[in-house]
């Protein structure tokens, strides 16, 4: 019995809208979808030019008869349902005729499918869904398409497509959702001929994490495991120790199936409550089951968005199984001591400033808001909220927002270590556990990190620094790398451009300045002030807030009636 059949327009007309090809990332998706619902337990993904000259996927699932393989690229052509009814109660994630006509309607697409390794298997080719060529091939077991020149027949539509690196980055998203939602199966990821992953099938989430990102990485995740006996949820969440800027890292899988969908993700930080920095989000893996019947699968027409018939209770689900894993697991991470000299350190440094300069006849001269030209004759009065330094000056107050001002000391003085190539070359190299995604763009951008001040080594799955900018020191490292890579991945890019440079430097720089609502002393607020005021734009931070503002004597003698 054929396992393709041709569907009746009533059916076909509510899956139309999925059959869309927006970009090669599409493509990829539908590939792999399919090679997935055929059993296979390795699949090869290999792209030239960002998936726009070259896409090919080889399985070794379920092959295709010669008969199957020519109903699977007709029209509305499906191997999994034969009615409304059964778009219900899908629980595949795709299948080889809802996708193959729509690719091979843009493209240039080759087939090649076997049943057994005892039989011959089938070849097809097809110019914008017209079969060009078919015939037997020696014995196969699987199916490979390779699909070229995608849009060849739609100028417009392919002169809309972004860069190669662009669209590479959107194809290697897809393959991260397949390799962390099925980590059964062996996946290899070729980009331009080189290989950015080779994960082999696994027994459990945690390995598969391990491979993905990296196994320091999987040791800070918790696992995930609640139902209330319609809804289960299980997979991984972050210790709060460990976070991404973005919430990209939080992956939402409905019956296996990646979706899109916020309220999800807020009930996902809901769950950590307060014990999760505000603007920092954790990287959770969440796989939510539940009856077929409780989905609205239809409102999204490539299926990446769900509805849930009662979400409220989905999403209780989820808030509980975040906050039970967190319940019972010591959060708090491990800090070393610091021991600090601040205070005698910054007043040496006044004393020899001062010499043979008027300080106080400078400070007399000011004006509100204008730099001040050393720290002497300013009375510190304190912290407000842990965040902002008081000072008393002449004529009035002023404020300085601790975090800002140290973002934009830290950034000045790596941009002139940079100009003066002051770096520091590391006795022994340090290496860093990456995920293969996070070496290539390290690897992508690899030249702006030279400009930088690093000597970075790039493997597959890690990297070997011999070389930072000065000011850093080298336990820090970790976190800055990550902070630059986050900052390139929220571009949409895997290569940013040269003028963008600047942009990378000061997120490095930031990475390691002091927070708001952290206490400081005397000496930590005196060297602040210090350091701002010999800055060349003390009056922003590197993002544009300011670092100061001022309030003159006599707005706040109004406000007390002294003055009219």
């Amino acid at each position: 019995m054929n396992r393709i059949r041709i569907l009746d327009e009533k059916t076909a007309s509510l899956i139309a809208a999925g059959e869309v090809v927006e970009r090669p990332a599409n493509v990829v998706k539908e590939l792999v979808e399919n090679s997935i619902d055929a059993l296979s337990k390795k699949i090869e993904v290999e792209v030239r030019g960002g998936g726009k000259a070259e896409i090919t996927v080889n399985d070794d699932g379920i092959g295709m008869s010669e008969e199957d393989a020519v109903l699977s690229i007709m029209k509305h052509s499906t191997s999994k349902i034969r009615s409304i009814e059964d778009l219900m109660s899908l629980k595949t994630l795709g299948f080889r005729g809802e996708a193959l006509y729509s690719i091979s309607s843009v493209s240039k697409m080759e087939l090649w499918t076997g049943e057994s390794l005892d039989l011959p298997s089938t070849y097809i080719y097809l110019e914008g869904g017209k079969i060009i060529k078919k015939e037997k091939r020696e014995p196969k077991k699987g199916t490979t398409v390779r699909v070229r020149d995608l849009f060849f027949n739609l100028p417009a539509r392919k002169k809309s497509l972004k860069s190669d690196n662009t669209e590479f980055l959107k194809i290697l998203e897809f393959i991260k959702i397949f390799e962390i939602s099925h980590e059964d199966i062996h996946f290899i990821f070729k980009n331009d001929g080189r290989i950015i992953h080779n994960l082999p099938g696994v027994i459990n989430l945690k390995e598969r994490f391990a491979q993905v990102y990296s196994p320091a990485e999987a040791n800070q995740m918790l696992e995930l495991d609640y139902g209330d006996g319609a809804i289960f949820v299980k997979g991984m969440t972050s210790k709060p120790s460990l976070t991404r800027k973005t919430d990209d890292h939080i992956y939402v899988f409905v019956n296996s199936r990646f979706v899109e969908y916020e309220e999800v993700k807020e009930a996902v930080l809901e769950g950590y409550g307060s014990k999760i920095f505000h603007g920092l989000y954790p990287i959770t893996i969440l796989r939510i089951n539940l009856p077929p019947e409780m989905i609205d699968v239809n409102i999204h027409p490539q299926k990446l968005k769900v509805k849930f018939i009662n979400e409220s209770r989905v999403l209780k689900a989820v808030k509980e199984a975040i906050s039970i894993s967190l319940s019972n697991v010591n959060i708090v991470p491990q800090a070393e001591p610091k021991a600090s000299n601040v205070l005698e350190r910054v007043e040496k440094i006044l004393e020899e400033e001062k010499e043979g300069f008027e300080v106080e006849k400078k400070i007399k001269q000011m004006k509100i808001g204008e730099s001040l030209p050393d720290i002497g004759g300013i009375r510190i009065i304190g912290q407000l909220f842990r965040t902002y330094i008081i000072c008393e000056i002449p004529g009035g107050l002023l404020l300085i927002d601790q975090h800002a001002a140290h973002e934009r000391i830290r950034t000045e003085k790596l941009i002139s270590q940079i100009r003066e190539k002051r770096f520091q070359d590391l006795i022994s190299p340090l290496v860093i556990e990456l995920s293969p995604d996070d070496v290539e763009i390290i690897r992508q951008n690899m030249e702006i990190f030279v400009d930088m001040g690093f000597v970075i080594d790039a493997y597959q799955r890690s990297v070997a620094i011999r070389r930072i900018p000065s000011m850093f020191k080298k336990d820090e490292v970790r976190d800055i790398l990550n902070e630059a890579i986050d900052y390139i991945r929220s571009k949409g890019k895997t290569k940013i451009d040269e003028e963008k440079k600047y942009e990378i430097i000061s997120t490095m720089a930031c990475k390691g300045a002091i927070k708001a609502n952290q206490k400081l002393n005397e000496g930590e607020m005196k060297e602040i002030i210090y350091e701002l005021m010999r800055c060349e734009n003390p009056y922003t931070c590197p993002h544009g807030r300011p670092t100061m503002i001022s309030i003159e004597i006599k707005e706040i003698e109004k406000m007390f009636k002294r003055r009219i």
